[in-house]
């Protein structure tokens, strides 16, 4: 967009050239091998229509760096915003690594004592022989 707004300006600063030393009356100009005879008022049209092409180049220039200033700031609000999340993040790491070093120092593992397999097939096989006790009496 500013390429092209650059490009009208050019030809219309190009073509106001050409048009401004003009005397009045009528001039005929050449222009790519083909000669016109402009009167006073072709003159003012043409010069006219120079100025709206240099203001269109111009609108053109703005309109692009305003559109690359917008990306530019979504671009600086995603970033900044990706950082904060980031932040965010690490300082949750950290109050977690910080809560789970406490626990870990506030109380020691205490190791429950485990059943010693004799103790439970015993007990099984009480059950077990209760069981067949009581059939064998039936």
């Amino acid at each position: 967009m500013r390429a092209l707004g650059i490009l009208l300006m050019l030809a219309g600063a190009a073509a106001a050239y050409l048009i401004v030393p003009i005397e009045t009356g009528i001039t005929t100009i050449s222009v790519f091998d083909r000669t016109y005879a402009l009167s006073p008022q072709n003159i003012f049209l043409l010069g006219t229509a120079c100025g709206v092409t240099v203001i269109l180049g111009l609108v053109l220039i703005f309109a692009g760096a305003r559109r690359a200033a917008v990306r530019r700031r979504a671009l600086f609000d995603s970033r900044s915003e990706s950082r904060r999340q980031v932040a965010k993040l690490e300082k949750e790491k950290k109050d977690l690594e910080r809560k789970l070093e406490d626990n870990q120092t506030a109380t020691p593992t205490e190791t429950v004592p485990a059943r010693s397999p004799s103790a439970t097939s015993m007990t099984d096989r009480l059950v077990a022989g209760a069981r067949a006790a009581v059939n064998r009496s039936r």
